[in-house]
Parts: C-alpha cells; sequence; structure tokens
C-alpha cells in the first residue's frame, strides 16, 4: 500500500525496529497468530464432551504453551485453560520484544499438531509465514520469517533465494540439513553462533558438491577436482576459484572452520550472512546445472 498522507509529508515517520517491537507491529502481528491458531485453540477448547479427541488435543497443545512459553509445569496450569491463551495475548502485547516472536515460532513448529493434514499445514505454515512478513516489512521491523524461523534477514532477494534453496534441497537432505542449521545458529537471539553459522554454510555447499562428485568423503577441493576431471558439469574458471577463495577464507579467517586455531578476528553477522546467502546462491545454481547433466542427486 501506498504511504498516507501523514507519512508522506513526514508527520508520521515509521521508525526502524531492531531489537524492538512497537505496539502496532505486536497488534498487526497478534491479529494474524489469533486467528490462525489461537482462534483454532479456543474452539477446541469449546467443544468439551461433543468432540473429545479436538478438545484433548486443544488442551495438551494449550498446556504445551504453557511449559515452553511460560516456563509452568501442569501442576501449576490455570483451571480454565482459556487464562492461557490470555497471557499469551498479554506477552505479545506487554512483554519483552522478542517474547511474540518465541511464541510465532513455537506455533509454526508445532503447527502439525493442530493441523495433521500434511498438505493443510503446510499451507497454513506458508499463509502465516508470509502474512507475518507483509507485516513485519511494512512496520520496517528488521526480521523476517524463513522455515519457521526468525531471522534478522530482511532483503527480499536474499529471502527468496534461502527460500528456494530450502526448496531445491527437499529431497537432499544432506544439504538442506547444514542450511537450516546455519538459519538456527544465525537467527538464535540468546547466543548467536555466528562462527557455526559460516561453517554450516559452507558444509552445504561442500555436500552438494560431493553428491556431484559421487565421492562421499571428499573435502570441497577434492569434489570440485574430480567434477572437473570427469567433466560431470561444466564450470567456469572463474566461478571454480571463487568457490575455492571462499572456502580457503572460511578455513582461515578468525577460525571460522577449525576452532583450534585460535580467533585472531572478530566475525559477526555480516559475515555469517553474506556466507549463507552466497553458499544458497551456489547451491541454487549447482543443483540447477545437475539437474540438467541428468545427476540423481537424491
Amino acid at each position: 500500500m501506498d504511504k498516507l498522507f501523514s507519512e508522506r509529508y513526514g508527520y508520521v515517520v515509521k521508525q526502524v525496529q531492531f531489537e524492538s517491537l512497537d505496539r502496532t507491529t505486536r497488534s498487526f502481528l497478534w491479529e494474524q497468530v489469533y486467528f490462525s491458531y489461537i482462534k483454532t485453540l479456543e474452539f477446541g477448547l469449546g467443544q468439551g464432551l461433543s468432540d473429545f479427541k479436538m478438545y484433548s488435543e486443544a488442551k495438551n497443545f494449550i498446556l504445551n504453551i504453557d511449559r515452553e512459553i511460560f516456563k509452568k509445569t501442569s501442576l501449576e496450569a490455570p483451571e480454565k485453560l482459556g487464562n492461557i491463551l490470555a497471557s499469551c495475548e498479554n506477552m505479545f502485547m506487554n512483554g519483552a520484544w522478542y517474547m511474540p516472536f518465541d511464541l510465532i515460532e513455537y506455533l509454526l513448529k508445532t503447527s502439525y499438531i493442530l493441523f495433521s493434514v500434511e498438505e493443510q499445514n503446510a499451507f497454513v505454515i506458508k499463509q502465516v509465514s508470509e502474512a507475518l512478513n507483509q507485516v513485519l516489512e511494512s512496520r520496517k521491523a528488521m526480521y523476517r520469517l524463513v522455515s519457521s524461523l526468525v531471522v534478522p534477514i530482511t532483503n527480499g532477494e536474499e529471502l527468496a533465494t534461502i527460500s528456494s534453496t530450502l526448496d531445491e534441497t527437499e529431497s537432499i537432505k544432506t544439504v538442506q540439513g547444514h542450511i537450516i542449521k546455519a538459519l538456527k545458529h544465525l537467527s538464535d537471539r540468546a547466543d548467536p553462533d555466528y562462527h557455526n553459522s559460516i561453517k554450516e554454510s559452507v558444509s552445504a555447499l561442500e555436500a552438494l558438491l560431493r553428491l556431484i562428485a559421487s565421492k562421499p568423503h571428499a573435502t570441497l577441493s577434492d569434489a570440485m577436482r574430480e567434477i572437473k576431471k570427469k567433466g560431470v558439469i561444466s564450470l567456469n574458471i572463474h566461478l571454480e576459484n571463487t568457490i575455492k577463495s571462499l572456502y580457503q577464507w572460511t578455513s582461515d579467517e578468525g577460525a571460522i572452520r577449525h576452532a583450534d586455531k585460535g580467533d585472531s578476528s572478530v566475525i559477526d553477522i555480516d559475515d555469517a550472512k553474506f556466507t549463507l546467502i552466497t553458499c544458497c546462491s551456489l547451491v541454487n545454481y549447482l543443483t540447477a546445472k545437475s539437474t540438467k547433466a541428468g545427476i540423481n542427486l537424491s
């Protein structure tokens, strides 16, 4: 939507939100969470004996929210389970800036319990993630949802690259697993691990090259030599050197890949994001090349 009068003429200025969420943003995010999940839980609680299975699923799901989000045991649960849902809204609107993200991640990751049909669950997660990302973008929040994780990446093209990699490697679990681990290390609010995020990003690329070369234990450099020798796919010499240089940088710079070398430089979020996006782009490119060459990567 285009800017309104007050924004166009500077009477209202949206502030970039990093490690913060204003009340309007929280309200719009809660709206999506409520209609996608909370309303379903409220309906389940209301079934009682008329649909005991639905009631039990809603009850257990809510108790797990109480345990995982509010850190309470079942012995501490209120008599009215609806109070836990009310606490969710209160926490969402008034808690620390990161608490809404905790709840969002939890709901997306456990969504399959409420939506047991796999296709339905995948549809709900996709729709909710897109809606939440639209809110975050419009409110200038410096976070986005990728693979049910809230990550500090906002560039649309970068998000599309990562999403494409996750889709393309759905049948290549060794590669996809490294990308997901890289995202988790990057998105850990309490203790982000940029070194291991970089390591996992490069490991994803290395795992793919091993598959292309049919050398399960080769290093990245050895796999590339084997690919060149066999001629299974054609790699431009400059691209080949770029990949090798990236591998060399992550092997040497600040002991990214080898912790026993000591930390000689500061690795930060920009290094981790750069490596993740670059490796995802290369994975997408090499996967497409392999498909055209008739190489089975599954």
